[in-house]
């Protein structure tokens, strides 16, 4: 019997809670940290085939996208400023799982349509100044997060046609 793992993400926290067979192994509260991370990441790891459970009561893509390190991080002094840029201090493996995911979606455009793709040439076709490719991409690996979150949330799985703002849901 496969073990069962119940999130509940709160603002800056989370409580975890791991049952086997019905009987609760493990009940933990884990800040939103490199640290608090590696610890569920861990109790996934030990746990027996595990189905996890998501309850998530607002948006949480910032806390997401500061762990996988593709936030904006903003220079400002005075009345100067600096480019915009990620800021890296995030899980690098999870950032590049996800930059390659984003260029398979790419590559693989003509399988399925998808709007993490439509997004991407919208992004580079934007006049007057188009994206440079790395910006696309990143803005994409944000989206997908965002998407992915909602998925969760909601207990769906993905129709382009409920994403495409043109076509009616039947």
């Amino acid at each position: 019997m496969a073990d069962i793992i119940a999130l509940d993400v709160s603002m800056g926290k989370s409580n975890v809670a791991w049952y086997h067979q019905k009987n609760c192994r493990d009940e933990f509260v884990f800040r939103h940290t490199q640290s608090g991370f590696n610890h569920l990441l861990l109790t996934v790891q030990a746990a027996d085939h595990p189905t996890i459970f998501f309850e998530a009561t607002g948006i949480y893509s910032n806390q997401l996208n500061a762990y996988m390190g593709i936030d904006i991080q903003r220079y400002q002094s005075g009345q100067g400023g600096h480019q915009d840029h990620i800021n890296k201090r995030g899980n690098p493996i999870a950032r590049k799982l996800l930059y390659f995911a984003i260029g398979n979606m790419i590559r693989q455009q003509h399988a399925a349509p998808n709007h993490i793709v439509d997004y991407y040439y919208h992004l580079k076709q934007k006049r007057p100044y188009p994206k440079l490719n790395k910006v696309a991409m990143v803005a994409c690996m944000n989206k997908t997060l965002k998407c992915l979150l909602s998925m969760i949330k909601h207990h769906t799985k993905y129709h382009y046609r409920y994403t495409d703002s043109k076509s009616t849901v039947k």
